[in-house]
């Protein structure tokens, strides 16, 4: 889509809530919550007293007129300079402190409640950003338990809503609106999104149209990250699909497909914020030689590094602790035999979280390491791997993409890695 014609859906989205409703409009994720995508159900109307006479963009983001105005005038005049950004470029818009002080409304459940705390400590174990409840803060995020999923991006002063309703209530919904809270756009709305997928409009909703606008470099800020098909920013393949088909196919081969829509925050996730935030800045430059295979200083411990997934000990030098082992390739097929998933996950209840299980497969330098994926009890397609699936990292540096896969009959060649490991990790 077009600056202009995304400036005119702005427009477009800003009217039809100002003469409709008060109220604005946000997603509804219906029965199958956890899916990265806008308003494919339904919109619903939230509430008389949320400020929501502002535009609504790509389902789940609420503007201030301020911001839209922004949007406007960055997409309508362009550039001055190169700038490649992904969170938003006014810097009025950050947590002072890369603090966030929030409280709950009083028709948030216990749930709701449960699930926020433990979204925010995601976001927080690696990252300097904090989260404190706090009634009587100016400034703060209010969570509703109301119908749709939705919230402002950034900081914008007062008492600002976070909307987590039917299904929306899970540590990945609830994970992805609060990577909006910190200043984040949707990854595929990213200014260079056009070199790393390809928008199949013929099968998007045309009123969802709109939804897959591309910002320009002005309003977003990549901090020159990798286009990360694994971020939990992204919506899934079939998001806003008309007949439940494929809307985004990762380039130029598609084979990241099953890995957009990730239900965990990625590495390239932590890092964004890190970077919108100044973190790394707390850390002494020595400490980031210290980390290997692209991690970083944690600055919350500088002593420790933030990994890429795969990567585990001190200094992201070592396989992570827990199941999985390190093994090595032969000049034969050898069978390697796991599980993944689980019969008590349930994003609803306490059985909530991902269990991971690392394989390091070794070869001698120079030799190429080849894995098949030959076996798969059920028969599943879930974007993202929501529920379970198999990552590959074949390619180096560590930092660079993985391949999600949840069933081999969407895997139809081998994994070819010509480095001397080649990580698999299960989530369970």
């Amino acid at each position: 889509m077009s600056a202009e014609a995304f400036y005119s859906s702005i427009l477009r989205t800003e009217r039809s809530v100002s003469r409709a409703s008060p109220k604005g409009k946000l997603q509804n994720c219906g029965k199958e919550a956890g899916r990265n995508e806008p308003s494919a159900r339904t919109a619903e109307n939230i509430s008389n007293n949320s400020k929501l006479y502002n535009p609504v963009l790509e389902g789940d983001i609420i503007l201030t007129k301020e911001q839209a105005d922004a949007i406007r005038f960055n997409e309508r005049h362009g550039e001055t300079k190169r700038m490649k950004r992904q969170v938003h470029r006014n810097v009025t818009r950050m947590w002072p402190n890369a603090t966030v002080y929030y409280s709950f409304a009083e028709n948030a459940t216990d749930t709701t409640k449960r699930i926020f705390v433990k979204s925010a400590k995601e976001w927080s174990k690696d990252t300097c950003v904090t989260f404190k409840e706090n009634n009587t803060a100016a400034d703060k995020v209010v969570i509703y338990n109301w119908l749709g999923c939705g919230t402002y991006i950034g900081k914008i002063g007062g008492n600002q809503s976070l909307y987590l309703g039917q299904n929306c209530d899970t540590i990945h919904r609830t994970a992805h609106e609060l990577g909006h809270t910190l200043g984040l756009f949707h990854t595929q709305s990213r200014p260079d999104r056009d070199e790393h997928i390809t928008i199949i409009w013929k099968n998007i909703r045309e009123y969802l149209w709109p939804e897959f606008g591309r910002y320009g470099n002005k309003t977003i800020n990549t901090y020159n990250l990798t286009y990360d098909y694994g971020s939990i920013m992204h919506y899934s393949a079939k998001s806003a699909s008309n007949s439940n088909k494929i809307v985004m196919r990762p380039r130029p081969d598609g084979r990241y497909l099953q890995t957009i829509g990730s239900p965990m925050i990625s590495f390239y996730d932590k890092l964004a914020v890190n970077l919108h935030y100044n973190c790394l800045e707390k850390c002494n430059p020595k400490y980031h030689k210290k980390c290997h295979n692209g991690g970083f200083p944690n600055p919350n411990d500088c002593s420790r590094c933030v990994c890429p997934s795969g990567y585990g000990g001190k200094y992201c030098d070592e396989r992570p602790e827990g199941c999985g082992e390190t093994v090595y390739a032969k000049t034969w097929f050898q069978t390697l035999v796991d599980s993944v998933g689980r019969e008590n996950y349930n994003p609803y209840n306490h059985n909530d979280e991902f269990i991971m299980c690392n394989y390091w497969i070794m070869a001698p330098i120079g030799s190429t390491i080849e894995v098949k994926l030959e076996g798969y009890s059920k028969d599943g397609y879930s974007d993202g791997c929501k529920d379970s699936g198999v990552e590959i990292k074949m390619r180096g540096p560590a930092k660079s993409e993985s391949l999600y896969v949840l069933n081999p009959r969407q895997f139809q060649e081998e994994a070819l890695s010509k480095i001397l490991r080649l990580l698999l990790t299960l989530n369970k």
